[in-house]
């Protein structure tokens, strides 16, 4: 069993994992089925460098699969329970902003608009 130390770095390193825009569009494409590396690089506009560098990293913390036939290659999430997941954490912080936006004052706005 993994002492608290161990298992709080490795919940850090999940969420490093998610911090960054790209890897959570690729999850989120990935939503809709396996795609190709071609696939995910169209759909996100992003450089070939940039998709191969996050599918890596994704692959590498075990959130992604990859099956190949052929010479191509098809990511998929490893599990569906990642969406529940990431669900959950959208409406944690969605409330979280809302009670934010909702212990602002019109003054408060104004400050921040000007």
């Amino acid at each position: 069993m993994q002492n608290p130390p161990d298992i709080m770095n490795n919940l850090i390193e999940f969420f490093k994992i998610l911090s960054e825009r790209s890897r959570l569009d690729i999850i989120n494409l990935l939503k809709e089925g396996q795609k190709t590396p071609t696939q995910i690089m169209e759909t996100l506009n992003k450089s070939q460098s940039t998709i191969s560098q996050q599918l890596k990293i994704l692959q590498q913390a075990n959130l992604i699969s990859v099956d190949q036939e052929g010479v191509k290659k098809y990511y998929s999430i490893k599990s569906p329970e990642l969406f529940k997941l990431l669900s959950h954490i959208l409406a944690f912080v969605s409330g979280i902003n809302q009670d934010k936006m909702e212990n602002f004052t019109a003054s408060e706005f104004m400050d921040i608009l000007s």
